[in-house]
Order: C-alpha cells, then sequence, then structure tokens
C-alpha cells in the first residue's frame, strides 16, 4: 500500500493535488445556507507526528528522511460539516541514506522550517454515540520559513546558506477520528517553489516532498 502511494505520489502528485484541492474549495459553495445550524466556535488541536521526506534532484531516492511534525491547529466552522484552519508547526525536511541500504557514508541534508497551513476542510460520517464526523478530508496552502539548515552530502555541505529561506507547498490530507477527542492524519506535501540557489548560477534547484503521519487531540 505504501508502495501504491509513493508511486502515485511520485508520477500525479501535481495534477492530483491540484484537483483535491480544487473539489475541497468547490465543497464551500453554498455553505452560507448551512451556516445557522453551526456552533461557531474556534478549536484548537494539539498535533505530533513524523515527516518522511526527500528533496527531488538530491541524488538520494525515496522519502527516506524521518523527522518530526508538531504543532498546534486552530480551527473555525463555516458550516457543520465545512469550515477553515490556520496551524503553526516545527517542520523537519530533507533527505538522508540512513533508513535506507547503502555502500558509501551516511549523507544527510537537514532542513528544519516554522510552517503556517493555511486549510480548508470537509467531514463526513457522523458519528451519534461520540457526537462528532469521523472523516475529514483537507487541502492546504503552507508557507514555510527556514531557519536552520545542515548537511553531509558532498554536493551541498559547503553550500547549506544557498537554501533559500521562504518556501510554500500544496498539501492534501485525510483525518479519521478515534474516539471523542482524538486522531489520526495521512497527508501529502509538495513544495511548489525550487528551495536551492544553485552556486554562481541565477538557477534554482530541488522540490520538497514528504509523507506525513500524525496524531491529533482536540483541546
Amino acid at each position: 500500500m505504501i508502495i501504491i502511494i509513493i508511486y502515485l505520489f511520485r508520477t500525479f502528485f501535481s495534477s492530483t493535488l491540484l484537483l483535491v484541492f480544487s473539489l475541497v474549495l468547490g465543497s464551500f459553495q453554498g455553505t452560507s445556507a448551512q451556516s445557522d445550524v453551526t456552533d461557531r466556535r474556534f478549536q484548537a488541536d494539539v498535533v505530533i507526528g513524523v515527516n518522511f521526506s526527500q528533496l527531488d534532484g538530491d541524488g538520494i531516492a525515496g522519502f527516506n528522511k524521518a523527522g518530526i511534525k508538531a504543532g498546534l491547529d486552530i480551527s473555525y466552522p463555516t458550516s457543520a460539516t465545512k469550515g477553515w484552519t490556520l496551524g503553526l508547526y516545527f517542520d523537519q525536511r530533507g533527505s538522508s541514506t540512513s533508513l535506507i541500504r547503502t555502500n558509501v557514508f551516511d549523507q544527510f541534508i537537514a532542513l528544519q522550517y516554522l510552517s503556517m497551513p493555511i486549510s480548508l476542510y470537509s467531514k463526513s460520517w457522523y458519528q451519534d454515540d461520540i457526537d462528532r464526523y469521523k472523516v475529514k478530508v483537507f487541502g492546504s496552502i503552507i508557507p514555510a520559513r527556514l531557519f536552520s539548515s545542515s548537511s553531509d552530502n558532498p554536493t551541498f555541505d559547503n553550500d547549506v546558506d544557498n537554501f533559500k529561506k521562504w518556501d510554500v507547498s500544496f498539501q492534501v490530507g485525510v483525518s479519521y477520528g478515534i474516539g471523542r477527542n482524538a486522531s489520526v492524519r495521512l497527508a501529502a506535501e509538495r513544495s511548489i517553489l525550487k528551495i536551492f540557489r544553485i552556486p554562481n548560477s541565477t538557477e534554482t534547484g530541488l522540490q520538497s516532498y514528504q509523507l506525513n503521519l500524525s496524531y491529533a487531540y482536540s483541546l
């Protein structure tokens, strides 16, 4: 299953991401007619998870860099099943050979961001016994600020300052409720911008990809 997800992510991610994000955005049509049934209250979720990331163009294939992705979401409903979310996250990305077999010394690129996902969501599968919707799909645009970069990859270890300080990504994902307040999330993310300035050139390179698995608890 994971192999299938990675294959689809690598080959069709751009078009699929835009399609799913458009569908989530389109689902907000007509929410004003439903807003009278919504108890409009902000909701906070504490989220902690793990990123499996890669940098396209670094010479190391696969989602082999594990890192932490943790933070806080503030959600605001626009109807009983739809709304928007603003988040603030500590976000580790990069690439590494430590999770794959290699005949050379371990190489890595470690990037640490502070990111702020802005998301639209749609919920379904209401459960009376726990008074909540079990499934939520969401699409996000994520501006992020790089505050730390390091490398032990011979191509990049002397040029870590050439990683761009800002990134913008798209993300799509699904959340599944477990109990009244908790949920697990699976999301796929791809940077829109190239995140590395090639030395002595006006060109930029490297694209960031992430698969994220996380646990969220509603306060």
